[in-house]
């Protein structure tokens, strides 16, 4: 019955802030919380690329909906339900690397 559990529990929802308290403490939880407040930070500094480029405002507009502080989402420790998002943040990057580069 366990096996069962663990198959299914990355597909239902989590709050990341609770399961990264959870999981790691409060230790954990800050150290997210940076990493997160980093691409924020990136996303503010770089408004006009974003303004300018809809894909990267694309981009962006899929990470801030993946921290959302009180939405649920697909649990980060699960390779699948995790992928997009590392997606969409090394994609992110990327693209804003081929924009500032030239800068």
């Amino acid at each position: 019955e366990t096996a069962g559990l663990n198959g299914r529990c990355p597909l239902h929802p989590h709050n990341n802030y609770l399961a990264w308290f959870a999981d790691f403490g409060g230790v954990g939880l800050g150290l997210y919380l940076l990493l997160a407040s980093r691409w924020l930070r990136d996303m503010a500094r770089h408004r006009r690329l974003l303004q300018a480029d809809s894909l990267l405002l694309g981009l962006a507009l899929a990470i801030i909906i993946r921290l959302w502080p009180i939405s649920v989402t697909p649990n980060l420790f699960a390779g699948w339900t995790v992928a997009p998002l590392w997606l969409m943040v090394g994609w992110f990057y990327a693209q804003l690397r081929s924009h500032t580069k030239n800068i």
